[in-house]
């Protein structure tokens, strides 16, 4: 084997890793800083956890918008901080991290033994992280304002109507919905009418909407990309 050859196959080889574990989320950067307290190997790990956190809450920040802000505040309190972040980060990296002494910084933690009067020693941790934007997402869901949602084709199959009076109705209800973006023809039969219907979110979305709606029908949520209408019980 050539050297041009390996060369260009370990190259392949590190790009096709990257992005593998880069599908489906993006990268942010992030900071975090920790206190020296009586176990040094504590404060970088303190550190490292607060600089997830703080990679996880600029993702939020993302998504949701700045002006979001009291949305963002719930959800940080109850998903990310004081939670596991992980669930988030698909894998990160440490770009830099070292002490800082902290001249203007004079008070003290219930971690560190003394006051400190000449300045407060600080780890900190510079990182980058691939957040799953997927799994954040879905979390988010119903926070996240509809216009600001992924478009999302969703598959509306409408069975056992009769009548296109029926098929009518609930086509409008569909299209009335905010989060609907667009409705189209799938496939089309007696029994059996297939909608293109894209949403500013998933089929779970549309699903919880058109069930508030549509009271006559039975709705049936058959994954992220799908919804069963019925006007029929027991089809």
């Amino acid at each position: 084997m050539t050297l041009r050859l390996i060369v260009f196959l370990s190259l392949w080889l590190i790009t096709a890793l990257t992005s593998a574990s880069t599908a489906g989320g993006f990268t942010v950067r992030a900071e975090g800083e920790w206190q020296k307290g009586k176990v040094e190997t504590d404060a970088k790990r303190l550190a490292t956890e607060k600089a997830l956190h703080n990679a996880v809450e600029k993702a939020v920040r993302l998504i949701l918008g700045e002006q979001e802000e009291e949305k963002i505040k719930r959800f940080l309190g109850e998903q990310v901080y004081g939670a596991d972040p992980m669930k988030y980060v698909l894998n990160y990296r440490i770009l830099s991290a070292g002490w800082i002494t902290h001249f203007d910084v004079l008070d003290r933690t219930d971690d560190t033994e003394l006051a400190q009067p000449f300045g407060v020693e600080k780890y900190h941790v510079w990182i980058e992280a691939t957040i799953d934007e997927n799994a954040l997402r879905e979390d988010l869901r119903e926070l996240i304002p509809p216009e600001k949602r992924l478009i999302t084709e969703v598959s509306v199959v409408i069975l056992g109507s009769e009548d296109y009076s029926t098929f009518e109705k609930i086509k409008e209800t569909i299209e009335a919905l905010p989060l609907v973006r667009e409705v189209s023809y799938d496939s089309f039969s007696k029994n059996m009418t297939v909608l293109r219907v894209d949403v500013f979110g998933s089929g779970h979305d549309l699903y919880e909407r058109l069930r508030q709606k549509t009271a006559n029908f039975i709705i049936i949520p058959a994954g992220l990309q799908k919804v069963i209408i019925t006007p029929e019980r027991g089809y």
